[in-house]
């Protein structure tokens, strides 16, 4: 199937996008305890060893209400290409267990729960911005 994934780009490497990544000092501690999945342009990527499936949003008109507020450039949105999982529970980052993808979610106007999704690999596409 096709999406869209937002990827957190750090020292020229692709990493999964969380909204908890406010600094690059932040995103290199996590990095070393191992947890966030790296992505490579044309490259299947699949979660980290008893963490997933990954998160992948199902339209490019979700992507941009979800990411309108953030300025941050260090986010890029890439098509991608993606299977679905038979769970919508993911891997959080805060609280190291998963949870509903709805839950990460919560009152955002204009996306709704079929504006995102759950993927058992990702393979980035192409830059979207």
């Amino acid at each position: 199937m096709i999406g869209y994934k937002i990827v957190y780009k750090y020292k020229d490497k692709l990493y999964s996008y969380n909204n908890m990544i406010y600094s690059d000092e932040y995103l290199e501690k996590v990095l070393k305890r191992g947890d966030s999945v790296e992505y490579k342009l044309n490259e299947v990527t699949f979660p980290l060893e008893g963490c997933g499936p990954l998160s992948v949003f199902t339209n490019l008109k979700a992507v941009k209400i979800f990411t309108e507020n953030d300025d941050d450039e260090r986010y890029f949105i890439y098509r991608c290409e993606y299977e679905p999982a038979d769970t919508r529970l993911i891997w959080c980052l805060e609280t190291r267990f998963k949870s509903s993808i709805e839950f990460h979610m919560p009152g955002t106007d204009g996306i709704s729960n079929i504006d995102y999704t759950t993927a058992k690999w990702v393979k980035l596409l192409e830059l979207i911005e």
